[in-house]
């Protein structure tokens, strides 16, 4: 699927219109095409059956992308307006990854205002926000590895997420 056809599909992810797909199958497409249409390498969904636990999925990750050498986990969720719980899942999961695995939490809508809150209270710093207008500006640029880049580097520089009221306060 090249940008055209990505730029479409958004489109009707955001009316709501991709009974083809199975839930949340459609942007969690689009996010890792996009990312591997912006240069950046990727692994799509998959899941985790230790054979220990006979088979059992442990673990299912929408993908992983890498920025350079860092690796960042990818939780999408297809909701207008995103709670906490996917983030506090993906805070979860990379405490069992090595430390300098990052993440990231694609959403169709916006995040609530507690939501990004308790983002902002997780330690340590290690997961990156993205909602509808940042899908969108990436798509539109043809580039999400640029946008993720940006973000990673405030995360960095403020230790907040730049959705956090405090972060509009500072010299960016």
């Amino acid at each position: 699927m090249d940008w055209g056809r990505l730029e479409a599909l958004w489109g009707r992810i955001v009316a709501g219109n991709t009974p083809e797909w199975p839930d949340g199958k459609a942007l969690e497409y689009l996010i890792i095409r996009g990312c591997e249409l912006s240069n950046i390498e990727v692994e799509y969904s998959y899941t985790i059956r230790p054979k220990y636990l006979k088979n059992t999925i442990a673990e299912e990750i929408d993908g992983l992308v890498y920025l350079g050498n860092i690796p960042f986990l990818v939780e999408c969720k297809d909701r207008h307006k995103m709670d906490v719980l996917p983030i506090y899942k993906l805070h979860s999961q990379l405490s069992r990854h090595p430390p300098a695995t990052m993440g990231c939490v694609f959403v169709d809508g916006e995040f609530t205002d507690p939501a990004i809150y308790l983002a902002d209270l997780l330690t340590p710093q290690r997961i990156i926000l993205w909602n509808r207008d940042n899908i969108g500006s990436a798509i539109q640029a043809k580039d999400f590895s640029a946008i993720l880049q940006r973000k990673y580097k405030d995360l960095c520089k403020y230790g907040l997420t730049n959705y956090s009221s405090a972060f509009n306060d500072l010299e960016v």
